[in-house]
């Protein structure tokens, strides 16, 4: 059995009309360009992140006078959201639907454009090839999956690394559900690569499925090495993470998950979501990432209301920099600050 190492976790819920920004370009949808192992900082450092986003987003509200102007003078362009001010990252990416004049998930990108290790969001395309094999509706848990002694041997060698990971323990059974809970909330490598073996019979086996997704939904820049998103060859655009974060999202169960601020597993106990950015700005989730290949990446999404009309912002950053201990606090202030942008252009 395979396993990873780190990525982080993030959540999201889903709803109506969408709005989704991303770092990266990649074909499909309409797009606007606009210009050109170890596990790192401790869900601490994102709590100290939230506690001073509310006056970060409130300066970035203040700096984004010619958004402003663009998203109150009548029909909003898509093209006004490249005058946002986006955080530092590798690439970026803003899609809006359901808002009058505004094509159906339109791109506008902003940095570099080419495929980049993606970390721990990998794992929302193994949740989505396991509830697209395996759906899930309402509060069902799902078939059980019996936990074997290679995968307790597999939590242990990953622990001992310094990986992300949920502990299991041979014999344990965890429901469907349980196990994407440990995988998207606590950001569980080694559950990722449980999942897989559970699914297809073996990881290379499931890869295939991942890949033939990516494919089937049009994500053309990316590709999946390993499940968990540890390998620095799984890489991708963060258009493209925007793109399958809407096809996610569609599923309610993973929408429900994502937003969930903690799960409690039968071994492992309270697992805590690591995006400590929900309900900041609206956010309702989705998911952190950090390797040394890849720095820091995120896929976030808000709600908010335009006009009467419920709308969901959805955005992605990928490459954040920073240290260990100070890259995922940053991710989130990116994440973050997408949402604040996309915000103040359509005008709340």
């Amino acid at each position: 059995m395979r396993t990873g190492r780190f990525p982080i976790g993030v959540a999201l819920a889903v709803a109506g009309s969408i709005v989704c920004a991303a770092f990266t370009a990649a074909s499909a949808p309409p797009t606007v360009r606009a210009g050109a192992t170890k596990q790192g900082a401790a869900p601490s450092a994102a709590r100290s992140s939230a506690a001073s986003s509310g006056a970060r987003g409130a300066a970035v509200r203040a700096a984004q006078t010619q958004t402003s102007s663009a998203a109150t003078s009548g029909t909003p362009s898509a093209a006004g959201l490249d005058a946002m001010d986006w955080p530092q990252a590798v690439e970026a990416a803003v899609t809006v639907s359901g808002v009058p004049g505004i094509a159906t998930h339109a791109i506008t990108t902003h940095g570099a454009t080419g495929p980049v290790p993606i970390a721990s969001i990998a794992k929302i395309m193994t949740a989505y090839v396991i509830l697209t094999d395996h759906p899930l509706s309402g509060s069902s848990q799902g078939p059980t999956i019996k936990v074997t002694a290679d995968d307790a041997d597999a939590y242990a060698a990953d622990l001992a690394a310094g990986g992300s990971v949920v502990e299991v323990r041979a014999g344990e059974r965890l429901t469907e559900r349980q196990a994407i809970e440990g995988m998207l909330l606590q950001s569980a490598n080694n559950v990722a690569v449980l999942l897989a073996d559970w699914d297809s019979g073996s990881v290379s086996r499931f890869l295939g499925r991942m890949n033939t997704a990516a494919s089937r939904l049009g994500l053309g820049s990316t590709h999946y090495a390993d499940p968990a998103g540890f390998d620095q060859h799984t890489v991708s655009t963060a258009a493209d993470q925007v793109r399958l974060a809407v096809a996610a999202l569609g599923l309610p169960v993973f929408a429900s998950i994502v937003a969930l601020p903690s799960a409690v597993l039968p071994v492992a106990g309270t697992v805590v979501n690591y995006d400590t950015m929900l309900g900041v700005d609206g956010i309702v989730g989705v998911k952190t990432g950090y390797t040394h290949a890849a720095g820091g990446t995120m896929v976030v999404a808000a709600r908010t209301t335009v006009h009467g009309d419920q709308v969901l912002i959805v955005g992605a950053v990928l490459g954040v920099p920073g240290t260990d201990t100070t890259t995922f606090g940053r991710t989130l202030d990116a994440g973050d600050q997408v949402v604040v942008g996309a915000e103040h252009w359509l005008g709340d």
